[in-house]
């Protein structure tokens, strides 16, 4: 039992250290990634409403936007990340 138990703590020492090691460039395109989808979802949800109302619509807009949210984000992971070799 005991043994497990370091197991485990061993575990979230590794996990809390891998978190601390993340750049901000990775955190910031994990951000932005999750609001690009969440606008993605809503486009989606959007256009299926326009559809039950008989007005397909594609909307464009939003897919731009979310587009252009998730390539900043990339190019600030690329940015922002560290590229020395270790």
């Amino acid at each position: 039992m005991l043994n497990a138990d370091r197991f485990r703590v061993q575990r979230l020492r590794q996990s809390i250290d891998h978190v601390a090691e993340a750049s901000w460039g990775s955190i910031l395109y994990r951000g932005s990634t999750a609001i690009a989808v969440l606008i993605i979802v809503l486009a989606i949800g959007n256009y299926l409403y326009n559809v039950s109302q008989d007005r397909p619509l594609i909307p464009l807009i939003p897919l731009v936007v979310a587009g252009a949210i998730y390539l900043i984000g990339y190019g600030l992971r690329y940015l922002l990340s560290d590229h020395s070799d270790h």
